[in-house]
């Protein structure tokens, strides 16, 4: 099928989140984060660093969400003493009778500092 129509969604609780947030990032638990496609993407591999690795399920999702999953822009203002940041995500576009409608996905984050 092509780029236009493929489906549009998202994955409840799998969100982007800037590097700086999460590492370095250590545990010592086998399954440190509580969420049902935790075991199903990542594997512990005791003695490695980083103590987790990538199964084939998570490498295919990669593969087949690849063109929304792809950071284009992230927009940081900060305003008295409130950080703002959005990532948007164009996801595509649905071609009707009257005209185009085009997708997009916003991560929003708001920090107070």
């Amino acid at each position: 099928h092509s780029e236009n129509t493929r489906n549009l969604y998202a994955i409840p609780g799998l969100d982007y989140v800037a590097h700086e947030d999460i590492l370095p990032y250590t545990t010592q638990e086998a399954n440190p984060l509580q969420h049902e496609l935790f075991d199903k993407f990542l594997t512990h591999s005791e003695g490695s660093e980083p103590p987790f690795v990538a199964q084939d399920t998570l490498r295919a999702w990669q593969e087949k969400n690849h063109p929304w999953l792809e950071l284009s822009d992230v927009h940081k203002e900060t305003t008295e003493d409130i950080r703002v940041t959005v990532i948007p995500f164009y996801m595509g576009f649905r071609e009707n009778q009257q005209n185009n409608v085009y997708w997009w996905r916003y991560c929003i984050r708001l920090e107070n500092l």
